[in-house]
């Protein structure tokens, strides 16, 4: 399950797709171009050529690619999309979830498959990353 808030360009993205992809940077320090891509919007510029980032085909997927320069990749099929209820939410993540103009998120569920067992255990059995 992805929750990606309306406003986001991302949203608009995912909205009008079939599938989509995360990579997750492991063991690449990545904190500067992790920090742009969170601060800019793709709409106004082009984050993989600002932060030099490599793509590639994925295993699973049609479309989007997945950024070579990150250890970890979802691969995933949107199978169903619904807005999220505010009033179904635990309290304890009811106002961390919402946003400060009080719209949920929606939701998109997927359908993915982890590609990498190897690096999903060193995440899970490692007590503490930097």
């Amino acid at each position: 399950m992805v929750a990606v808030r309306y406003s986001r360009y991302t949203y608009d993205l995912i909205e009008e797709a079939k599938d989509f992809t995360v990579s997750i940077p492991l063991e690449n320090n990545l904190k500067k171009e992790l920090n742009y891509c969170g601060t800019y919007s793709g709409k106004d510029v082009d984050k993989l050529k600002e932060c030099k980032l490599k793509i590639r085909e994925g295993r699973k997927v049609a479309s989007p690619p997945i950024i070579e320069n990150c250890e970890l990749h979802y691969e995933c099929k949107i199978v169903y999309k619904q807005a999220m209820e505010p009033g179904t939410l635990d309290n304890s993540i009811k106002k961390p979830i919402l946003s400060k103009q009080g719209l949920p998120y929606p939701i998109f569920w997927r359908n993915s498959r982890l590609l990498s067992n190897k690096i999903t255990n060193k995440i899970f059995n490692k007590t503490s990353r930097e």
